[in-house]
């Protein structure tokens, strides 16, 4: 695991054959700061892109905040 950079709260990591962001910071219109982990090749291919989330934690798997479903 090799590691890229980091700040308070945004690491980069590579590890597997990829680029992995932690806790990167997307500013919404309203000021509002979302977080998102992005896992992209480290190579400069194009690829097409895979978007999950959820009205849980990103690291929470869906079947612990949701046990019912």
């Amino acid at each position: 695991m090799e590691k890229h950079g980091t700040d308070a709260q945004h690491k980069t990591e590579e590890r597997d054959g990829m680029i992995v962001e932690w806790d990167v910071p997307i500013e919404m219109d309203d000021g509002v700061v979302l977080r998102a982990d992005v896992f992209r090749p480290s190579d400069d291919d194009r690829y097409p892109v895979i978007l999950s989330y959820g009205a849980f934690g990103k690291g929470l798997a869906f079947q612990e905040g949701n046990p019912s479903a």
